[in-house]
């Protein structure tokens, strides 16, 4: 809030600031803070001087989502390691027994590693038609990994086609492959349904999200019938995704919609539901 307003915690915004660079501030220190919410912050609080870098971590991008998936599984296959060249000496490398380059040369900088990193982004007619080219971890890969990782990009792509204001996090994209962390195919082969089901939950979150953020009961039957909801409903292509979403969208309340879920599968035989029994549904909102 503004001046001298308290909020949820009982700390006002004057004491907020002096903390941060008031008289009695420290020195020598490094303030990170996040918001999912923005453009809720008072503009005292994130003005220049305050507030020096402001990085925004959006959705996890089709050419992110296969750079990550070669470096999380490149321990599960060979690399394919570069010609020997002048000025190359044998070693070993971030990705295995390779080659490693003596003197000035092309190397893999800091904006490589980062999946968000905050410097410029290379224009799409440099990258080329490879979602990893430019980074020497995905150009190293096998050509099955490099493979798995362009169809699982596609999937990610194929998110953003539903009109659906949301998308996957870098920490749910990990979760994602922390579940198929043994292998690489079974990661890109399942993702076609399950990034689906992730986003038909989240959906399902905003869509019935209580107007009271205070009612911990209701947020909590709220996330288990979202999960409820993906896990009922096996959407395997776009079109199957945009029926669930309209569905979701043509009932105002969550009791509402999941009565009519049965409904949904039997005129949608697409949607073949991937649990052999219906979970229990808490309804309280």
């Amino acid at each position: 809030g503004a001046g001298g307003e308290q909020g949820e915690w009982g700390v006002k915004l004057d004491t907020l600031l002096n903390a941060l660079d008031g008289l009695n501030a420290q020195e020598n220190r490094v303030v990170f803070m996040t918001t999912n919410h923005k453009e809720k912050l008072d503009a005292a609080l994130i003005r220049p001087g305050r507030i020096d870098l402001q990085v925004e971590f959006c959705y996890v991008s089709p050419e992110q989502a296969s750079r990550y998936f070669v470096r999380f599984y490149s321990h599960l296959a060979p690399t394919t390691p570069p010609s020997p060249g002048p000025g190359t000496q044998s070693g070993t490398t971030r990705s295995g027994t390779g080659t490693g380059t003596l003197g000035p040369g092309p190397a893999a900088s800091d904006d490589n590693l980062n999946l968000n990193a905050g410097g410029p982004a290379q224009p799409e007619a440099a990258r080329g038609p490879s979602h990893g080219r430019g980074d020497p971890a995905y150009s190293e890969a096998s050509p099955k990994l490099q493979a798995a990782a362009a169809v699982f990009g596609k999937h990610v792509e194929g998110l953003s086609h539903f009109g659906v204001p949301i998308g996957l996090s870098v920490c749910e994209l990990q979760q994602y492959l922390m579940e198929h962390r043994a292998s690489f195919e079974e990661a890109a082969a399942a993702g076609a349904v399950q990034l689906r089901q992730k986003l038909l939950a989240k959906y399902f979150k905003m869509r019935f999200k209580p107007s009271h953020q205070k009612q911990q009961e209701i947020i909590r039957s709220t996330e288990h019938n979202a999960a409820v909801f993906a896990e009922s409903v096996a959407p395997h292509s776009d079109a199957d995704m945009l029926q669930a979403v309209r569905f979701l969208d043509a009932h105002s309340t969550q009791a509402e919609a999941l009565s009519h879920l049965q409904e949904l599968l039997a005129a949608t035989p697409t949607l073949v539901p991937s649990l052999s029994h219906m979970p229990q549904i808490v309804v309280s909102g």
